[in-house]
């Protein structure tokens, strides 16, 4: 049936139907929603607030007005209709103004007849005298897409200028080039083509003038210019085929070959061999395969371009590509332009070696501005404020006649523009060079001056300087300031150089700007504040229990024979307590009576914040053992700084809370300001001083004859013992002036001799007025004499008493020896010291002392007798010896002498008698060795600023004579109960000029000549000698950051702490200033208690003005497991010896390099971890007979040992520590280490001697032991005692010794060493007692030669060999071997262990065989946990394969590269002409190439660069006919269309073709008949299915 046939078309025909419906209703649905978006679009964009400025507007009529312009008045009626035609179609006003010079309103036109003739005084109005006029005030403007285009995004100029230009022009433009990379134009301002595209604003263009223009010449031009290429050496054009044919014309484009980093790349982007596009070269890249992602990479040509498909990009080129045409140097262009004829180079790491090696075989250069000026010129200047040196550096030559001209301009505004408030003084000057009165130009050269201020300037300021200077710290930068400034347009004047002129001669070089010299100089000002010095001294109080009487000499008012003296009271209090001195009652004791009174001690200085920024820098005293700082005044507003009143004071008392600050009202710190006035308040110590004595014994007997003790002219009375007077008027027979011992009662016959009327030898009790007779003598007590003989000393010449003229006396001290003279030397007297008052307290002759010198009481001889007018102090010294004479004391001892001998006036007559007698008892009742002297001396130093007491008090008998230097100060004479003398010594002295000082000696002559009492009561208040300086000596410490491994940037933390030689805390202010990475600095940084600073690697702070001898503790946070990375912690000091842990302690020494004490903490990242490496070839194959070195972050090599498995595992230096706690050495000799430091066990003193080294002494090993202070103690292994410096004396050849202390370590100073690294592996020891006395003596081999038993002394710093030494460990840890260079195994692994977590550099020194070694280094980071990342890896040959546990760093190496000849011979047929063609594939692992040629018979061709090992196949993919051979030389390769082998040297390849029949090949012969065939049969069958199908339409229905 027919009807399901026809059912089935008419359903196919709907489906069809339906289909297309349904793809025109999708394509409708797109064309609809494409139109809409299109239409919406611009109304998106347009949303926006236009950025044009102006509103949308259309003109209408409503903007315009008709007004007459003709400026004409027409003639004729005055009124005009009420409209008139507008000239230009629209309606004219209804009224129309007049012209300025009418008033009357101007006529219509129609006024006048169209056909009336004017006269020559009528006008009409015509259209011509009207014009429309706009008055809206708005422009027509419709909003186009130019008007979103906003300007404010253009960019600031400022925002262009690099940083860190080094000078060389390829280096530094590369740099500024790759820092554009990624730069495009911007979206927000732009322009609109005529195409309506947006063309967005460069900064490029900007900078070349077209903001908008093609950009990618002004790129190049930008990066060359930034980076310092001078326009004149290197000049750019408009296009880049005229750029190119500039530099040729300079000699400076060059062939591509050769190209460095930075130079400058000429392209051809259409192939017409014209450059047409300019880029940067930046260097050789490695760029993926683009046969696959796995494919090995291919070296590339880098180029960065700007305006390279919209941005500021790289782009990679074959090296072979026609595009690259040539280069041009920005540095050749340098090193022509310059005329220096250097070479500019900065050494990189490529020119290093892996050991560091420096291999470049260049030298280093940087052009800089001297080295384009070949002409140079100077020019001499002065007026009255200073003096110049004005250099021109010019690029030509100047004329021989230039002169300079300075005009001196008006600097009266110049102050007020730099908001002046300093005081000083502005200089300004005119700057020309002329020739005949004419300027020069000068716009391309370089002017500068070399400025110095004259005299008439600089005097002044420097005065003002020098004030400050006074007091300043050694650091403190004190002087004369001298600045230049310049004008800013923006910022007004501002500095730009100054300098610290430090002398007259000093000089600041600034550039001239347009011809001015702008210049300030003033003195450095700092905030100051004033300090005085006061203490509470014991003074003699003005009142108390009992007086005695002294003599007042003040005025230098010594007592005379005869006048009476003027007289002051001593006071005496009870001291607690009876003497036991007496052999009767045990009287009371009594003291002088004192009072504590607040006295001034040294005149005011001045001290400036920064340089003193805590009490330790101002306190005169802090070395002085008598003196304690006790309080801190502060003088409140209003006040006098001259009371003494407590309430005008602010007192701080508890100084561990005293602090200052300079940064405003701080709670708790005392503000220090330019009016602030402190007075630190000092307690006095009581502490003992004992000095030098010498005593004398005399006696005034021969000896004991029977019951008698002989006496008379004997002993020390002897006649022998007398010469002459110094005015030859009086000898021992004069009867008269001649000084003896003993008196009335003593049978020596001479007591009542007087001198100048008094009794010289007794005491006086009358006194015979000058030139009167005896009956004419006078009551001495009336004289208030107290029975004394005054005048008989005049002077001290060389150390030894001149007496009075007259006087004859035995030689008694130092001036020889005389009969019954013993004398006992170099003893001692000792006394009580408070502040620098002393006061007798103790007297040793042959080490027995006697004491309680400084007290008196009433002598007692019996219970029943005391003698209660007297006051002693028992002064008998001499009881220790014995001489000739007894021990007197009571009346039981007899004498046989002479009566005295009565001089009345005549020496030739008198008379001597026989006397025998009893010694006249003591007044204690005890025996008493008598008639004996004293003799000590002691030197002072008298300050510029001291003006505290210098006074002297006596009180005794007999004689006391006292100089200062040869100046009699103090006379008591004569034999006489105890009387008082006071001096001032001020009277005598004069303070030295200021910062000088002046020493003086006071010498006492002290002589007892009686036989009942005898007392020496001494006191005398001297300025302490020791730590009076006006300025603390001070050093600074630093502290460095270095972190070895990984380093994230971080800021490490830490907190300091300082304590004085006590261990007691100083919480005071320091200064310290903080350099920072970057190479900048943050001054005048102030520390504060609980202070905690940060460093980052590479930074450090100096710590300024720090006391020397105190001691710091400083601790770093603890990093060991912190979320910011994990980290150990060393430090290391001075010595160079490495500590481990997170605290570093030390002192500050004078002995530190440069004055400053150092301490680095290095941090080394933690935990350590390992470093897989594989070598392979790039199909995976293993390689060996590789070898690297790895260099760390610093460009150091690290070492390491081989294991026995042939692994490395890293050599950690801290595992062999110089100096290990507790550890024993040999304190070996540094110039000869057979010879130590041994102990001499055979001497009681355990001395310290040189030895020679023997493995079996213990005397010779010592255990080191490092303190809290710094210092270092060594304990001898045989006996356990320290080396020790004997009682802390530092004099030169003050021996050392061993000595015991139970303390490990040892506690006592005298026992501590400070190690100083002399930096060639020996130390310089220094004793503690040295750091604290100021001392530089140091540990010394005596005579500088070795020999067994040589002494061991302290002997001042000199440097030499004697003073050099090692630590030698008894017992050493042997280093063990290491390598630097690592071979890779034969399985191609290398396994690194134990490695810091950080950033390496892996350097292959050596390929395997075949194989091409690496050209670039391979950076990496290994991470704590053994995670690999590559920073640089150029060649790209480097992977990080695995993970976790597995991973390792995989290198690959290129095979070297073999060369393949391809020939082609025709057997049979050799005229044949047409070429073969043939398919050359070489494949490696993963890497393969393809490469079409066409050979001719007898021609051949070579393929280089395949890679050694690869499989290369050759097939002739055409050869119509003839059959194929392939053979290599005369051995056949293969038969057939192609030919497979491995290719592993260079090899030549024939293919041979033979005749011979084979089916034709595609486009061979006989391939057209096939063709025709073909298409006949397809014709038959199209034909065939039409007529079926005709058949089928045309069948029955």
């Amino acid at each position: 049936m027919e009807y399901p046939e026809t059912a089935r078309n008419v359903t196919g025909t709907h489906e069809k139907r339906r289909r297309w419906r349904r793809a025109v209703s999708v394509l409708a649905c797109a064309v609809v929603f494409c139109t809409t978006y299109a239409l919406i679009l611009p109304a998106i964009t347009l949303s926006a607030e236009p950025k044009c400025g102006l509103e949308e507007h259309t003109h209408t009529e409503d903007c315009y007005e008709t007004r007459l312009v003709c400026g004409q008045t027409e003639s004729g009626p005055e009124t005009a209709p009420e409209t008139a035609a507008d000239p230009v179609g629209g309606t004219a006003p209804e009224s129309d103004p007049a012209p300025a010079e009418d008033s009357g309103d101007a006529p219509s036109p129609e006024s006048v007849p169209e056909d009336a003739a004017p006269t020559e005084s009528a006008h009409v109005h015509t259209e011509a005298c009207y014009q429309q006029v706009l008055t809206c005030g708005k422009p027509e403007h419709t909003h186009t897409d130019a008007c979103w285009s906003d300007p404010a995004a253009a960019e600031d100029p400022k925002d262009w200028e690099p940083e860190d230009l080094t000078g060389d022009w390829n280096r530094d433009t590369l740099a500024v080039a790759l820092a554009q990379e990624g730069y495009r134009p911007s979206e927000d301002y732009f322009t609109v083509d005529d195409a309506g595209e947006h063309i967005g604003y460069t900064r490029y263009g900007d900078w070349s003038g077209d903001p908008f223009g093609e950009w990618n010449l002004s790129f190049a031009a930008f990066c060359l210019r930034f980076g310092g290429a001078a326009a004149e050496a290197f000049p750019a054009e408009t296009t880049a085929e005229s750029w190119r044919t500039a530099l040729d014309a300079r000699d400076l484009y060059q062939p591509l070959e050769g190209a460095e980093p930075g130079d400058l790349i000429f392209l051809d982007s259409d192939g017409d061999g014209k450059a047409d596009r300019v880029g940067i070269f930046t260097g050789w890249r490695e760029a993926e395969s683009r046969d696959s992602a796995s494919a090995q990479p291919e070296e590339r040509f880098a180029v960065m371009e700007g305006d390279l498909d919209g941005a500021a990009a790289q782009a990679l080129y074959d090296p072979e590509d026609a595009v690259l045409l040539g280069r041009a140097s920005p540095d050749e262009a340098a090193d022509a332009w310059y005329l220096c004829g250097g070479k500019a180079h900065i050494h990189s790491e490529d020119c290093y070696d892996g050991t560091g090696a420096l291999t470049c075989g260049k030298t280093e250069h940087i052009h800089g501005e001297d080295c384009r000026f070949p002409e140079s010129r100077s020019f001499a200047y002065e007026d009255e404020a200073l003096s110049m040196t004005v250099t021109v550096l010019s690029p030509d030559p100047l004329p021989e006649d230039a002169e300079l001209t300075v005009t001196e301009e008006d600097a009266s505004t110049l102050a007020e523009d730099a908001d002046d408030e300093k005081g000083g003084q502005w200089l300004l000057r005119g700057l020309a060079l002329t020739r005949n009165g004419q300027a020069l130009e000068i716009a391309d050269c370089r002017v500068t001056a070399e400025v110095a201020l004259t005299e008439r300037v600089f005097a002044p300021l420097a005065a003002e300087a020098a004030v400050l200077a006074e007091d300043a710290a050694p650091e403190a930068e004190v002087g004369v300031v001298l600045s230049a400034w310049q004008a800013d347009e923006d910022a007004g004047l501002q500095e730009v150089e100054s300098v610290l002129l430090e002398e007259e001669t000093a000089t600041l070089t600034v550039p001239v700007e347009n011809g001015m010299l702008a210049l300030y100089a003033s003195s450095t000002t700092n905030p100051q504040y004033k300090v005085q010095y006061y203490a509470y001294i014991p003074r003699f109080a003005t009142g108390g229990e009992k007086a005695l009487k002294v003599i007042d000499t003040s005025g230098k008012k010594l007592p005379n024979n005869g006048a009476t003296p003027t007289t002051k009271d001593l006071y005496l209090e009870k001291a607690g307590g009876n003497t036991t001195k007496n052999k009767g009652t045990a009287t009371q004791k009594y003291q002088v009576k004192t009072t504590n009174q607040l006295t001034k001690m040294y005149t005011e200085n001045t001290f400036h914040y920064v340089t003193s920024p805590n009490p330790s820098y101002i306190n005169k005293l802090f070395e002085n053992p008598s003196y304690t700082l006790a309080q801190l005044w502060v003088l409140k507003d209003g006040k006098s700084a001259d009371s003494t009143n407590e309430n005008d004071w602010v007192v701080y008392k508890d100084l561990s809370k005293v602090h200052f600050t300079n940064r405003g009202n701080i709670n708790g710190y005392i503000t220090i300001t330019d009016d602030t006035v402190i007075r630190l308040v000092y307690n006095t110590r009581s502490t003992t001083e004992s000095f030098p004595a010498d005593f004398y014994d005399y006696d005034i007997s021969s000896g004991k004859n029977g019951d008698y003790w002989l006496t008379g002219k004997t002993g020390i009375n002897s006649s022998s013992n007398y010469g002459i007077s110094r005015n030859e008027k009086r000898t021992y027979d004069s009867h008269c002036d001649v000084l003896a011992f003993g008196n009335d009662n003593t049978g020596t016959g001479l007591s009542r001799y007087k001198f100048s009327g008094v009794f010289l030898n007794k005491f006086s009790t009358t006194y015979i007025p000058e030139g009167k007779k005896p009956e004419d003598a006078v009551s001495v007590t009336n004289a208030n004499l107290f029975g004394c003989t005054f005048g008989l000393a005049s002077s001290l010449q060389d150390g030894k008493i001149v007496y009075n003229e007259w006087l004859v006396a035995p030689k008694l001290f130092n001036d020889g020896t005389a009969t019954g003279k013993t004398a006992y030397l170099n003893n001692s007297l000792g006394f009580s010291r408070v502040g620098d008052t002393y006061t007798l307290s103790t007297a040793t002759v042959n080490s027995k002392p006697i004491t309680e010198l400084e007290y008196l009481f009433n002598p007692s001889p019996s219970s029943t007798t005391t003698w209660s007018t007297i006051f002693t102090n028992d002064f008998w010294p001499m009881d220790a010896v014995q001489g000739t004479d007894p021990k007197l004391g009571d009346t039981s001892l007899k004498y046989k002498g002479f009566t005295p001998y009565n001089y009345s006036g005549d020496t030739t007559t008198g008379e001597w008698k026989n006397l025998s007698g009893s010694f006249p008892a003591s007044d204690d009742g005890n025996p008493h060795n008598c008639f004996f002297g004293m003799n000590y001396a002691v030197e002072f130093t008298l300050t510029s600023d001291y003006v505290g007491p210098l006074e002297y008090y006596f009180f005794g008998d007999d004689d006391m004579w006292v100089f200062l230097d040869d100046q009699l100060v103090c006379d008591i004479g004569g034999v006489h109960s105890a009387v008082g003398e006071y001096v001032n010594l001020w009277d005598y002295v004069s303070r030295p000029a200021a910062g000088e000082k002046k020493t003086y000696t006071l010498t006492f002559f002290y002589t007892e000549r009686g036989a009942s009492g005898s007392t020496c009561y001494m006191n005398f208040t001297l300025p302490s000698v020791s730590g009076v300086t006006t300025q603390q000596e001070s050093g600074n410490l630093r502290v460095e950051k270095e972190v070895v491994g990984l380093d994230n940037g971080q800021d490490f933390e830490f907190t300091i702490q300082f304590f004085d030689e006590d261990g007691n805390v100083q919480p005071d202010d320091y200064s310290y200033t903080k350099h920072l990475k970057n190479g900048g600095t943050e001054t005048d940084l102030v520390m504060h208690e609980g202070t905690i600073f940060t460093l980052k690697a590479g930074e450090s702070i100096e710590v300024v003005r720090l006391p020397y001898g105190i001691r710091y503790e400083i601790t770093e946070t603890d990093y060991s497991n912190s979320a910011s990375g994990e980290y150990s912690t060393a430090w290391r000091t001075d010595e160079g010896i490495t500590h481990t842990g997170r605290t570093a302690t030390g002192s500050i020494l004078k002995s530190a390099p440069n004055n400053i004490s150092t301490v680095h903490f290095t941090n080394t990242a933690t935990p350590n971890t390992n470093l897989n490496v594989k070598k392979v070839a790039p199909d995976g194959t293993a390689l060996s007979g590789a070898a690297f070195t790895l260099t760390d972050s610093k460009g150091k090599p690290v070492e390491f040992t081989k294991t026995a498995d042939g692994n490395y595992t890293v050599y950690h230096k801290e595992l062999y520590p110089e100096i290990k706690d507790g550890a024993e050495y040999y304190i070996a000799w540094a110039a000869d280490g057979s010879w130590v430091i041994g102990q001499d066990t055979y001497a009681t003193t355990f001395d310290a001697k040189l030895q020679k080294k023997s493995d079996n002494k213990d005397t010779q090993k010592v255990k080191v032991y490092h303190q809290a202070d710094g210092s270092y103690s060594f304990q001898s292994v045989a006996n356990g005692k320290w080396l020790d410096l004997d009682n802390g004396n530092t004099d030169n050849g003050h021996l050392v010794h061993f000595y015991q202390n139970a303390d490990t370590p040892t506690t006592h100073d005298n026992q501590k060493w400070y190690l100083l690294n002399n930096g060639d592996g020996s130390y310089r020891v220094k004793p503690k007692a040295a750091v604290k006395n100021g001392s530089s003596a140091m540990l010394d081999l005596n005579t500088g030669k070795p020999s067994a038993g040589q002494v061991i002394q302290a002997y001042e710093n000199n440097s030499s060999a004697a003073q050099k030494w090692k630590l030698v460990p008894v017992n050493p840890v042997a280093k063990p071997a290491t390598v630097t260079e690592l071979a890779v195994s034969g399985q191609g692994q290398l396994y690194l262990n134990d490695l810091t977590p950080g950033t390496y550099t892996l350097t292959e020194t050596r390929a395997p065989d075949h194989y091409q070694q690496l050209t670039e280094p391979i950076t990496l980071t290994v991470d704590r946990d053994g995670g690999i990342t590559l920073v640089s890896n150029q060649e790209g040959l480097a992977s990080v394969q695995g993970e976790g546990d597995s991973v390792l760093l995989q290198v690959v190496n290129k095979p070297n590269a073999v060369t393949l000849t391809l020939k082609k011979q025709v057997v049979g047929l050799t005229d044949v002409m047409r070429k073969f063609q043939f398919t050359i594939t070489y494949r490696l692992g993963t890497e393969s190439k393809e490469q079409m040629i066409q050979l001719a018979h007898g021609e051949s061709t070579a393929i280089t660069g395949i890679p050694y090992g690869a499989t290369v196949t050759i097939t002739e993919t055409n050869h119509d006919g003839f059959s194929v051979l392939f053979k290599e030389g005369d051995a056949l390769k293969a038969n057939g269309d192609s030919c497979t082998f491995t290719i592993t040297s260079n090899v030549t390849i024939t293919a041979e073709n033979h005749t011979g029949y084979q089916l034709p090949s595609t486009g061979g012969m006989g391939t057209g008949w096939f063709t025709l065939a073909g298409l006949l049969l397809m014709t038959g069958a199209a034909a065939l299915t039409i007529s079926r199908r005709r058949a089928k339409e045309g069948g029955p229905e």
